[in-house]
């Protein structure tokens, strides 16, 4: 008999310990989306502010960044659509015939997460046809590294001293800023104020 009290004592412990949890999982989503949001927004800036340095593996670093924590809001998300329907049919959980229509709607919302598609708002479909399908032309790209275009050290002192812009550089050689600041670095050149 004694045994039989405090399995059931255990077993409302475990209970009250899950329902806890589960609302605690609710009320942190929030802030947790928010966190996202933020991290996204760094990453965009880190991008913003220093796109001409940043080499294009250095690129697909914060692309591949920005993707796992857009995969992780969509989890985030998705806890917070269930946890609404859990927190709205909660009342079902008294009662032990209404418990399969409280897990029925949490699938049924589940489900449609799982089969609801992003309508893009400025991009067609052309667009991301284009992106999806695009592949870099490799023979052009080896034949880019075989003939680079490069700028003699006499010619890109000249045009830092007259102080021209390593972008207004890069455009006069048909070349990337990137180029024209790996070139500085190569030569000794100290940038001069103004180049970004």
């Amino acid at each position: 008999m004694n045994d039989t009290k405090n399995l059931f004592l255990a077993k409302l412990q475990n209970v009250l310990k899950l329902l806890d949890e589960i609302d605690d999982m609710i009320d942190s989503n929030p802030e947790q989306q928010q966190n996202c949001d933020f991290e996204i927004s760094d990453y965009l800036h880190l991008i913003q502010y220093n796109d001409e340095q940043l080499t294009m593996e250095q690129k697909a670093l914060i692309c591949d960044k920005i993707s796992k924590v857009r995969s992780y809001r969509v989890h985030v998300q998705v806890i917070q659509s269930i946890g609404k329907v859990y927190r709205d049919n909660i009342h079902s959980l008294l009662n032990k015939e209404r418990r399969q229509f409280l897990y029925n709607s949490i699938s049924k919302a589940l489900k449609a997460w799982n089969e609801s598609d992003y309508n893009y708002r400025v991009l067609s479909e052309q667009d991301v046809n284009d992106i999806l399908s695009y592949k870099p032309d490799i023979e052009n790209k080896v034949v880019e590294k075989k003939h680079r275009i490069t700028i003699d050290k006499e010619t890109l002192k000249e045009m830092l001293d007259k102080k021209m812009k390593q972008c207004e550089i890069a455009k006069q050689f048909n070349i990337t800023p990137g180029r024209v600041s790996q070139l500085v670095v190569k030569y000794g050149l100290s940038k001069r104020k103004g180049d970004k």
